[in-house]
């Protein structure tokens, strides 16, 4: 049960379905990893100039542009295999040396983010990163909206 819990595995989660009633009550919750997000996630868009992934162009991470673009490549791996089962649902893609590599590597790569805390390499961990920044990544004038022109839109002086 999770109001009983102090903390959460990640910072993400999903659910069904929230209630209100005298409290709020969340249905069927689970907390969900980052790669977990980016591999099952929604649509990927990779910012490389930012070191940026964003998740359906609102949930964004901070990933550098080597691992954003492998992370991109495996899950278009994984809707090609998801199509070809579609397809024909009666191949094994179990079987295929494809569908095994394909299998393992996000095993191990979802592995290593939970088994993370306890490995001193952290080389999985530390790939995938919250990004808290503005549409600039962060890069931002320091200036008001209005240039630093005055306080006002008129100039006033002697005529």
């Amino acid at each position: 049960i999770v109001h009983q819990e102090k903390k959460l595995d990640s910072r993400y989660a999903c659910y069904h379905e929230m209630v209100k009633t005298s409290k709020i009550y969340v249905r069927d919750f689970t907390s969900v990893s980052s790669f977990a997000l980016l591999l099952f996630g929604g649509n990927l868009k990779v910012y490389h100039q930012y070191g940026v992934v964003a998740v359906d162009e609102w949930l964004k991470f901070r990933v550098s542009a080597k691992p954003a673009t492998l992370v991109k490549h495996l899950r278009a791996q994984m809707e090609t295999m998801l199509l070809r089962k579609i397809i024909a649902p009666e191949d094994d893609i179990t079987e295929s040396s494809e569908g095994k590599g394909l299998i393992e590597a996000v095993s191990v790569l979802l592995a290593k983010e939970v088994g993370s805390a306890n490995l001193p390499d952290r080389s999985a961990a530390e790939i995938v990163r919250p990004w808290v920044g503005d549409a600039d990544g962060g890069r931002s004038s320091g200036r008001g909206g209005r240039g630093g022109r005055g306080r006002g839109g008129r100039v006033r002086g002697r005529r």
